[in-house]
Formats: C-alpha cells, structure tokens, sequence
C-alpha cells in the first residue's frame, strides 16, 4: 500500500504549480504582477568617466585667524526676588479611611417582569378553551 503524501511534499507541490501558472499567465501577456511594482525604467548601467579626476588645486591663501572679540565676559544679573518656598498641600485622608467595606446583602431580590400575566392569544389555528 501507498504511503499518504508529507505535508512538504503538498507544500513543493503547491509551489511549483503556483510558478507554472504565473509564468503561463505572463508569457500570455497578462499583467500577474502588479504593474506599479514592476520598475517603468530598466536601469541602465551608469557610463564611467574616461577622464580620471584629476583632484583640484586648493587655494593658496593661508587662512587667517579670526580676531576675538575684546569684551570681557560680564557675570549675568540675578533675580531680584528672593526665592520663596512654596506652600505643600496637606494630605487629605480619603473620605471612607476608617469605615469598613459594605458587603453585599445576600437575600437574592427578585427579578422586575410583567405585573399581570397576558392572556392566551386565540387565533384561528389554536382550540377554544372554555
């Protein structure tokens, strides 16, 4: 008796039959892949410079120092106010602090539902009652 196919042995399967298809759709002409992906330009390789560059003469004047400013560095002036220490909040406790939790009343409660019960319909499919 046969052996069952692999799991791989489907998936390779599934592969390649996905490739023939798309290849056959493409040599049909159809656009399988989505055109904005495709590039609109082959890129063509760029053309190399006959000429080596040749590196270009630096100036031939010597820089020159930029002169310092002559100022002498003031000393910043401080704030007039003086600082003053701000005022902390006081903790307040939490309203239920020193209260124990309420537990929930055990006694179930009954469910709210219609008040009078409603009459049986009586239609042309059901029998009288009398």
């Amino acid at each position: 008796m046969r052996r069952p196919w692999s799991l791989l042995q489907l998936a390779a399967l599934l592969v390649l039959l996905l490739v023939v298809a798309v290849a056959a759709a493409e040599a049909d002409g159809a656009d399988v892949i989505d055109p904005k992906l495709k590039p609109t330009k082959p890129e063509q390789p760029k053309p190399k410079p006959t000429e080596p560059e040749q590196p270009k003469p630096k100036p031939t004047q010597p820089e020159q120092p930029k002169p310092k400013p002559t100022q002498p560095d003031q000393p910043k002036p401080k704030p007039t106010q003086p600082d003053q220490p701000k005022p902390k909040p006081e903790p307040q406790p939490a309203p239920d602090a020193g209260k124990p939790t309420p537990k929930p009343d055990p006694t179930p409660k009954p469910k709210p539902g219609p008040s009078k019960p409603k009459p049986p319909v009586v239609g042309p499919g059901t029998p009288d009652k009398e």
